[in-house]
């Protein structure tokens, strides 16, 4: 059903979620990240059984006193998520099928008697 709702979306629909969703990362990552600043060049997904997001470009920034140098560079995150299956039990359980990560970099910083990891 999913997949047959997404066929039928407006060609400019999908992009423009998805660039939606890329300005979100920025937005709302602060939050889930101790306030540390976070960006994503873009963000791009599938809809049905199984459900893929992917978040390429991702940059995650030093928090003070550090420089606001990128801590963690990611060329891409994809998650893929078995929604049939979560749905079977309301979502209390998510069925992560695969979770993988390219390109990681991260930048250690240490000061006297703390670093940024």
């Amino acid at each position: 059903a999913a997949c047959a709702a997404a066929a039928a979306w407006p060609g400019w629909l999908k992009p423009w979620i998805e660039k939606k969703l890329a300005f979100l990362v920025g937005a709302q990552g602060p939050q889930f990240l101790g306030g540390s600043e976070c960006e994503a060049a873009q963000v791009s997904f599938t809809l049905g059984s199984t459900t893929s997001l992917v978040v390429s470009g991702l940059q995650i920034r030093n928090l003070p006193p550090y420089p606001p140098n990128p801590l963690l560079k990611l060329d891409s995150i994809e998650v893929i998520v078995d929604v049939v299956g979560s749905l079977r039990t309301g979502f209390q359980r998510v069925d992560v099928l695969r979770l993988s990560v390219a390109g990681c970099a991260l930048t250690f910083d240490k000061g006297l008697s703390s670093s940024n990891v």
